[in-house]
């Protein structure tokens, strides 16, 4: 008995490592808690019924855990729009006040109701009343080009 308990919890810890180190959403996650209450069965005296209790919640656990890997892959997905900042990537604006030429000078666009300093991508100034696509956010300041 004692030996199928310690099988159950190294599992699940081997289980409980790899969901930490693995760049995907609660995958070895649920098989982890199904060893760990499979390691209880074991404690309790169930012996060779803790197979049976690990797939059983293994499956619970998976299917329970389904809809909320499958919004937060949805959320970080390339084609979703990112937050703050971040959601000006690749849209147009107009030149307000002058971008200087050279790297980390900076002038100001607006994007619909919104203010930005920007800076140039190309290294050229660009003038007041241009239309310009953002190519890069850089925290508070965006790196645009002129729309040709």
């Amino acid at each position: 008995m004692l030996e199928l308990l310690l099988f159950w919890f190294i599992i699940a810890a081997i289980l409980g490592i790899g969901e930490i180190m693995m760049a995907g959403t609660f995958f070895l996650a649920p098989f982890a808690a199904g060893a760990t209450v499979a390691g209880f069965a074991a404690l309790i005296g169930l012996g060779p019924w803790s197979f049976l209790v690990f797939i059983i919640v293994s499956v619970v656990a998976f299917l329970a855990l389904r809809p909320l890997a499958k919004k937060l892959e949805l959320e970080s997905s390339p084609e979703s729009r990112a937050l703050g900042a971040n959601r000006l990537a690749e849209s147009n604006g107009t030149v307000i006040e002058m971008i200087p030429a050279g790297p980390g000078e900076a002038g100001m666009i607006q994007i619909g109701s919104e203010t930005w300093r920007a800076e140039s991508a190309t290294g050229y100034a660009i003038a007041e009343g241009t239309v310009v696509s953002v190519t890069e956010v850089m925290g508070t300041r965006l790196k645009v080009q002129p729309t040709t």
